[in-house]
């Protein structure tokens, strides 16, 4: 009997265990989560502080992979009149010795009009530095908006400063202190059918003019004409009329 009884309460003690392990499986991987965020806090705030101490210089070759836009391997920027007035104000300020910032809605070119300033600096003869507060020349940095820290520590930087930011998430208390160069949709649209037709070529998709037309039609940004052509060539599809309005 006692043998009975001691078997049926190891029994019920398996059962109360069993019924325990979907919620300690749920805290563990509720516990993995916290450390992979902590581990993801860790790297970014290591690259951080990387980029407010160590001066690290850029040279032209190394600038596309830096600002991570290696489609400028595949075809040359197509750009409007404003858009290279833009440039030419970024690099004017830049050369005065200020802190500009080029903001707009994502996917408009931002990163294309940071690069290709930084690209006029290079070719004037200035020193860039993807990171460093302090150092020569002139410190470069895309998508500021989302790095709060060091936007907030630049103030202290003596050197001057090109970056790029999405408008949504720029500081409002630091227009005072920076240029804006501002990209918008009306800035590209002059030249948005060359652009989404030398991304059709570099793809070796056909195209019609009615699908040229049907997306345009979308008031489009570069990025989407970028993902369209991708698209595209993923499906093997021709650009007409009929994939211009199925496109996703």
């Amino acid at each position: 009997l006692a043998d009975k009884e001691t078997i049926e309460m190891v029994k019920r003690g398996v059962e109360e265990l069993k019924s325990e392990f979907p919620e300690l499986k749920r805290r563990v991987e509720k516990l993995e989560n916290r450390i992979d965020r902590l581990e993801r806090r860790v790297e970014k705030l290591e690259e951080e502080v990387e980029e407010l101490i160590k001066p690290r210089y850029v040279a032209e070759e190394e600038l596309i992979d830096e600002l991570r836009i290696s489609w400028i391997k595949e075809r040359r920027p197509v750009l409007s009149d404003r858009i290279r007035r833009k440039i030419d104000e970024a690099v004017e300020h830049v050369k005065e010795g200020e802190k500009v910032c080029i903001i707009g809605e994502p996917g408009i070119g931002k990163t294309t009009v940071l690069y290709l300033s930084c690209l006029k600096l290079l070719r004037e003869g200035y020193i860039l530095r993807a990171s460093g507060i302090d150092g020569d020349g002139v410190l470069f940095i895309d998508d500021l908006g989302a790095k709060k820290d060091i936007l907030r520590r630049l103030e202290s930087c003596r050197t001057p400063v090109i970056a790029s930011a999405r408008k949504h998430e720029w500081e409002r208390e630091h227009h005072m202190r920076w240029h804006e160069v501002e990209i918008t949709i009306d800035d590209q649209r002059p030249k948005l059918r060359d652009m989404l037709i030398s991304m059709l070529r570099v793809r070796k998709v056909d195209y019609a003019e009615e699908g040229i037309e049907g997306v345009l039609r979308k008031n489009p940004t570069p990025i989407y004409l970028e993902l369209l052509a991708r698209w595209l060539e993923r499906k093997d599809e021709r650009l007409d009329e009929r994939t211009a309005e199925e496109v996703p």
